[in-house]
């Protein structure tokens, strides 16, 4: 099986205005730092997320952030371990910063999930494209979710998508000047090692 790509460290990032949220006034003076993170189960580690792609930055109040990927390979298994099906699957979010006081930040979160034989999306000029062989039996799933959330400051928030894939979503307070995040609560490398924990964010 071949993939164009693999455990990206940055999302591609475009702001825009999401007509689902353009209803959402922000109200916050908060400099909010705000982690984003997309990964899928390891197919071979149970407990162990296998690829994935992240972003932390100050978020503005009232914009929307879109970020599309990483193309990531999942797989399913009978119980023997003797036939698996793989697939690709991609995660869009859109997220909204609509407030943030001292204890917590509220945001809109919109995402979308497809799961299938092929995949793509952008990055910069380039065209990523991961594809599973066509002799090999496909995965195929989607799912979307739309919900605005509160997060208490530090808490790593998960909405789960079939056959192991994770959004999170962390908010911290940032400092005014430097506009650098107050502490590392939102550190993404316990969730790629499987020992942070997370809370579910539950579907509408």
């Amino acid at each position: 099986m071949k993939t164009t790509y693999r455990r990206a460290s940055l999302c591609l990032l475009a702001t825009s205005i999401l007509a689902g949220c353009a209803n959402f006034a922000p109200t916050a003076h908060q400099a909010t730092s705000v982690t984003t993170f997309v990964s899928a189960q390891n197919p071979f580690f149970a407990s162990k997320r296998g690829e994935g792609s992240g972003d932390t930055q100050v978020r503005k109040p009232g914009t929307t952030y879109v970020s599309v990927g990483p193309l990531m390979d999942v797989r399913k298994c009978n119980a023997e371990m003797t036939s698996c099906a793989w697939g690709v699957a991609k995660v869009i979010s859109h997220m909204t910063l609509i407030d943030a006081d001292k204890n917590a930040a509220t945001v809109a979160v919109e995402l979308n999930y497809d799961l299938g034989r092929k995949q793509q999306m952008n990055w910069g000029n380039t065209v990523i494209t991961d594809a599973i062989p066509d002799d090999i039996p496909v995965l195929t799933d989607n799912a979307t979710f739309s919900k605005k959330v509160k997060i208490p400051y530090g808490q790593m928030g998960r909405v789960s998508f079939g056959h192991g894939v994770d959004f999170n979503i962390c908010a911290v307070p940032a400092d005014p000047q430097t506009l650098i995040a107050v502490n590392d609560s939102c550190n993404l490398d316990g969730i790629m090692s499987g020992k942070t924990a997370q809370v579910a964010i539950p579907e509408l």
